[in-house]
């Protein structure tokens, strides 16, 4: 059936509930690697990024089109798969030896430091230009779209390289402060002993559909590459 503009068709259920299913557009992923194949003719490596929130910013896992898309990438020649978009984490994927990161989170979101924001975003929320600060349409904001934890975790992620093929991938779990308030909230800093061991553990969760094995050590996940990943 069509919808406002959209076409929808009943797909099949994963793990007995409902699940999103998405078709990409064959010219545009088409027009895609053909970028990717000379953007590696014209590098020494190639990084292919894309933003999306499908299906959802609530939900940890990659949209179907992502995973092929990713995948599709590293066939044509790009050496990383860098997702982003959803602001929460998703799992790591090593596919023939190359990694896909299919969404590490936010590195920070600093929306309580900004001076001015569009017009239309006042309109959004509701209130008039000129009756409240940034800030406190910011806040107001804050409290319907960024009230979930998750977005306010993430890692940073440092891949060793030895002869040209990825070696190993140094997992270093952050936090935004969630619960800190003003300019404080959202600026990264290193996560504490527990946080960062919840963060960690869940990325393994996220990772293992995949076949990623994330070990921990000393407070950083650490995930090996042998020659035949």
């Amino acid at each position: 059936m069509r919808l406002l503009g959209t076409r929808y068709r009943a797909g099949p259920l994963q793990d007995g509930r409902m699940w999103y299913s998405y078709e990409l557009n064959e010219r545009d992923a088409a027009g895609n690697m053909l970028a990717i194949r000379q953007g590696k003719q014209n590098g020494n490596f190639a990084i292919f990024t894309v933003h999306n929130h499908e299906p959802g910013n609530d939900n940890d896992r990659p949209a179907d089109f992502a995973v092929a898309i990713a995948r599709g990438a590293i066939d044509a020649g790009a050496d990383a798969y860098i997702g982003h978009g959803p602001h929460i984490l998703r799992g790591i994927e090593i596919y023939k030896g190359k990694p896909i990161f299919y969404s590490l989170g936010n590195f920070a979101m600093m929306n309580n430091s900004l001076d001015a924001v569009p017009a239309d975003m006042y309109e959004q929320y509701g209130v008039a230009p000129g009756s409240a600060t940034v800030p406190e349409l910011l806040q107001a904001r804050g409290e319907r779209s960024f009230a979930d934890p998750r977005l306010y975790e993430s890692v940073i992620a440092i891949s060793r390289y030895v002869g040209g093929r990825l070696a190993e991938i140094r997992l270093h779990p952050i936090e935004l402060g969630a619960s800190e308030l003003g300019a404080d909230r959202g600026v990264p800093r290193m996560a504490g002993p527990e946080a960062g061991r919840r963060i960690l553990e869940k990325l393994q969760t996220l990772s293992a559909p995949f076949g990623t094995r994330i070990s921990i050590e000393r407070g950083v996940g650490v995930v090996r590459v042998g020659p035949g990943a």
